[in-house]
């Protein structure tokens, strides 16, 4: 047989190694190739972990847990820790510097809020005494209190603190009722998050209702009207700096302004006289309207504006009884669902041209007459 040439020898062996190879490549590719079937059961079983893992971050109250959870690759398992009431003070420390705007969002806008208590409770706070009252009402939220418990008083009336072991809490007298919180975000994270490049992570320090006094002032001339606008609605914040917002140049911050509960009363009266007329319904809705700015809005040429004067329930009977005779209907709707209307007021609605609010008055008149009726025949 004649030999081939030297050079289709080489030919031959290289396709050969090469054709090898690619066997080879194919082969170890095939061993770690998942099927259809397979990834998709793998990524069902990812996302329902993941589900897992979030439900968990918000409901626990166990301080390890959320200690733990706060270092998850996912950003929706972090934000929902960053805005439990239970994340240990340190861990929000930690979540204020992470790398996502929502997750400093959680921190920034978590008010710590664990449930209300009873006001009637303030006179044992104040003596710092007797926590068994005050440990039962925890144990009704699924708190369990130590007995080695120690209660502070921060400001009479107002404010206390209370230490029990490794957990710490804040009860605090606001308007609305008295209120147990757990202890507040550290400040070093409120501070740089109320410095944070990201909008949505200011405004959530600025609507945040348990927030400082401090740290809303520092907000007050932000460059966003949003964050601006928060911090006006905010009661937390302080009188002078809602008398500097209440000249901003941007609508949505003076309206925010003027219906805050605490925004003195000689800025109310201000913008009373606002010429716009959304600004002075939000000063009639306000409810630390006085009587006597809200027995000056009965003459004010706005419908929305006397309707909102004769809703509120400082307006004086007088107010009403003139707000009674008014030519629109709403605003004779809104006196005949003032509960504190009386019956010179409603005697008058009895009568009224329309049907809906003459039947709702005559309801009410005839609750009344029939006690006077019954007490005078008693006598």
């Amino acid at each position: 047989m004649k030999p081939r040439p030297l050079h289709l020898c080489v030919l031959s062996a290289l396709i050969a190694v090469g054709v090898s190879a690619d066997v080879e490549a194919q082969f170890r590719r095939d061993t770690t190739r998942v099927n259809d079937q397979a990834f998709l059961r793998l990524l069902k079983q990812a996302e329902e972990l993941n589900e897992e893992q979030q439900d968990r971050a918000q409901r626990t109250h166990n301080p390890r847990i959320l200690m733990r959870l706060a270092d998850d690759e996912d950003p929706a398992v972090r934000f929902r820790v960053a805005f439990n009431p239970y994340t240990p003070a340190e861990t929000l420390l930690f979540l204020a510097t992470d790398p996502n705007p929502t997750v400093r969002w959680g921190v920034a806008r978590n008010d710590r809020y664990l449930f209300e208590a009873d006001t009637s409770m303030v006179a044992d706070l104040d003596q710092a005494g007797n926590l068994v009252e005050l440990s039962r009402s925890f144990g009704r939220h699924g708190i369990t209190l130590g007995t080695n418990g120690e209660l502070t008083v921060d400001i009479p009336g107002k404010q206390w603190s209370l230490r029990d072991g490794f957990h710490s809490f804040e009860i605090k007298r606001r308007r609305q009722g008295l209120f147990v919180y757990s202890e507040q975000t550290p400040g070093a994270a409120r501070q740089s998050l109320s410095k944070d490049y990201a909008e949505i992570v200011r405004v959530g320090i600025a609507s945040n209702p348990n927030m400082t006094t401090d740290n809303l002032r520092a907000l007050f001339d932000d460059v966003s009207p949003t964050v601006r606008k928060y911090v006006g609605a905010n009661e937390n914040t302080d009188q002078m700096t809602l008398e500097v917002l209440s000249k901003d140049p941007d609508h949505a911050v003076r309206l925010s302004v003027a219906g805050n509960a605490s925004t003195p009363l000689h800025v109310l009266e201000r913008l009373a006289i606002d010429l716009d007329d959304a600004i002075r319904i939000a000063v009639c809705e306000n409810a630390m309207a006085s009587s006597a700015l809200l027995l000056g809005m009965i003459f004010d040429n706005n419908i929305g504006v006397r309707a909102a004067a004769g809703a509120h329930r400082s307006m004086p009977s007088s107010g009403l009884i003139k707000l009674a005779k008014d030519d629109e209907l709403t605003v004779r709707q809104a006196v005949v669902d003032n509960p504190n209307t009386l019956p010179e007021a409603l005697k008058r609605l009895s009568f009224d041209p329309d049907d809906e609010v003459r039947g709702q008055a005559r309801t009410r008149l005839a609750v009344i007459l029939k006690d006077q009726i019954k007490e005078d025949r008693d006598r």
